[in-house]
Parts: C-alpha cells; structure tokens; sequence
C-alpha cells in the first residue's frame, strides 16, 4: 500500500487557507478568522487521521481473474472479468478506483465495458486482442481509496496474477490420410490410422474416443469397432520447422501457424503427434503443442532439427535466409512413394529445395506466399493429390 495526497492541490490549497485564516485571525484579533482556520486544519487532520486509521489499512477484498477463452487464438478477443471470491459485504471494492496492469503490448487493444455490459458479479470487466501469438501475464489489480473528504489516498494492491495464451492462428488442412496393412493399401477421403496391421479390435462402446475407430474393421463388420491396443509408433505423425533466425517476421509466423494448423489436422485424424523445433522434440496433447508454439523463441525455431521423423505421415517446414540449413530425412518407409513425407519450403533457396528432395520429401515449394489461408489451401491441395498419387 503506497500513501500520499490525491488531489495534491486540493489539499495543499485547503491547508494553506487554514494556516493563513488561522495567522491572520490572530494578527487582526479575529476570533471568527481564527476558527474559520483552525476549523480547516482539524478537519484536514481528522479526515487524514480517520482514513490513515480504519479506510486506508484495510486489506483488498481477494479477486479472481476469468479470461475466457484461455488459450485463446491471435486476433481473436479475450474477455476477462474480475470477480470478489467473496460476496461483497463492504464498499472496499469500488471499482471506479480499480485499475489492472496490462502488458504494454496490449494495452492498445483493452476495452473496458462500463458497468451495465459487466457479467453478474463482476467489478471490472474488459476485452483485449492479442496482435500476436504469445504469452503475457495480466495482473495485479490495485485499489485507489479515498478519504471521505477526498484529501486523502491510499492504493492497495491484489498481487494475483494470471496468464493468457494465444495460439498461433489456424487454418483448416483438408489433408487425406491412407491406411496401409498386409492386405494392400486401403484409401479414402477422410481420415483413418496408417499401418493398422494385425489390430485387436472390440465392438464400440458409448464414450469411446472417436479417434480409436478402426475404420477397415468397421466396413467389413458393418458396425463400429474400437482399436483395443495402444496406439504404435505407426499411429503417430511428425511436424518439423526450422526457420532460420534472420527470416522476415511474417515468414517466421506463417511457418509456425502452417505448424500449428497441421498438428489440429492430424490430432483430428486421431494421430499421436510429434513436434520437432531446434533440439527438442516435444510429444503431447493438442492444446500443449499449440501453447508450445505459441511461445517459442526466434532461437528455438532456427535451430538445427536433431530429432528424424518416426514413422508415420511427417511434414517438414523450412524457410531460409540463403544460409544452409541441416536437412533431415523422412522416416523410415515413408518417402515421396506414399506421399507421407511432404515437405514445405518457404523460401527460394534452390539448394534447399534440391537437398530435401534427393532425402526423399515431397517438396512443395511457396515462395513468395505471404497469406496465411492461401499457404493452408495450398500444403491442402498438395497433400491431397501425394497421399492420392501414392495410394
């Protein structure tokens, strides 16, 4: 809690007018001067006294912060509500003098609902667009109290902190994905499990994950079956990307979206994903690899891949500054024959291109794209007619 004189003039004013009137009173032998004085300088100290005493020292009521969505996506709003955790059984809570501190990167983008617009229960509501992907903490709240003669003023402080998430933005990729067992290759449009050989299979039950269908078993029993295993390393897919560090901004962003909206698409297909960046290799659920590309550095993302691609469907995203960059090769079993290695370069780095297609990747060459949406229509169009050309 910091105290101090809020307004500073008003006080300072009203001070010197009682010590003047009091001074004067005396000079002149004015008794009704001098009370006029004294009268001022007491009610100055007592209201300070008063406030310093039972308004200024009491704790702020403890808040909660709601941001909904959390994760969320850039450029999509983010509504947060701050909310008593108790009912409100004192005026310390006046949400005319409560105040959040916001990043300064979002601070442009905060919209403060007035009173009527708040959700029940709240005491300061507002709504911000993240420009970006990221990460920013939001919080504390801080209080302003006044005195009852508004002379005096103490802020105290609710040090609760949140986080708010947003997510790279997302594109839909109408990809196909084939299945390939002993029997042949078995296509069509839509999604299914690759490799799914030698498979125990259990008739469907209600509140079975979806993803677990066994798609082939399914069509010859002529009702829904459910894979009974854990999934293998074959149920699984991989996204690499590798940016080098000097890239343009945008080309940065529209490599790790390209990412993002492909692990969507291949966790909708019901694989098991890996995301390569740099060093690491990150295996998890949908929403951890999306917060993870939503806060990785220019620094991770140029780094050198050291983790191949398993089996299963893997893409490659690369872009360059016409600088070498170490290529990996697809996994094992998959090249451009089955169309489960497809590889997007971002850049027009020729050597590039040539080295990731002599590894044996799909090459689909985008250079000079800057559209999010067009980049997602176009790695659609060109996975489609791989996984068809391969089938």
């Amino acid at each position: 809690m910091s105290a101090g004189i809020r307004p500073l003039t008003r006080t300072i004013v009203l001070g010197v007018v009682g010590l003047l009137l009091t001074i004067m009173g005396f000079g002149f032998a004015s008794i009704p001067t001098v009370g006029a004085g004294v009268l001022i300088l007491i009610a100055i100290l007592t209201d300070g006294l008063r406030f310093l005493l039972i308004e200024g020292r009491k704790p702020m009521d403890s808040l909660v912060r709601v941001a909904r969505p959390n994760p969320g996506s850039a450029g999509e709003k983010i509504s947060v509500h701050l909310i008593p955790r108790v009912a409100l059984t004192t005026r310390s809570i006046d949400s005319t003098g409560l105040e959040e501190w916001v990043p300064d990167e979002l601070s442009s983008a905060v919209d403060v609902l007035p009173r009527g617009m708040r959700p029940q229960g709240a005491v300061l509501a507002y709504e911000l667009v993240p420009p970006r992907r990221g990460q920013w903490t939001l919080g504390p709240a801080s209080l302003t109290r006044f005195s009852a003669l508004g002379l005096w003023w103490a802020r105290v402080v609710d040090a609760t902190t949140s986080q708010v998430t947003a997510w790279p933005r997302i594109v839909e990729i109408r990809s196909l994905v084939v299945a390939e067992d002993r029997e042949g290759t078995v296509g069509r449009l839509g999604y299914v499990q690759p490799h799914q050989d030698n498979t125990t299979v259990r008739a469907y039950s209600p509140g079975d994950d979806l993803r677990r269908v066994h798609w082939r078993s399914s069509a010859r029993r002529g009702e829904l079956m459910t894979r009974a295993e854990e999934p293998t390393e074959a149920d699984r897919a991989w996204v690499g990307v590798m940016v080098s560090q000097n890239s343009p901004f945008a080309l940065r962003e529209l490599a790790i979206s390209l990412a993002g909206s492909w692990v969507v698409d291949m966790d909708r297909a019901g694989f098991d994903v890996d995301l390569a960046c740099g060093s690491q290799m990150v295996r998890s659920d949908l929403g951890e690899l999306l917060t993870l590309l939503a806060i990785v550095s220019d620094e991770e993302v140029a780094g050198p891949i050291t983790k191949n691609p398993i089996e299963g469907v893997s893409l490659l995203i690369m872009a360059t500054d016409g600088q070498d960059m170490t290529i990996v090769s697809p996994p094992q079993g998959r090249s451009r024959r089955n169309g489960g290695a497809l590889a997007v370069l971002l850049s027009d780095d020729q050597r590039v291109g040539a080295a990731l297609d002599k590894a044996g990747w799909s090459v689909l060459s985008m250079a000079g794209v800057s559209s999010l949406a067009e980049a997602g229509e176009r790695l659609s169009n060109f996975a489609g007619s791989q996984l068809r050309r391969g089938r």
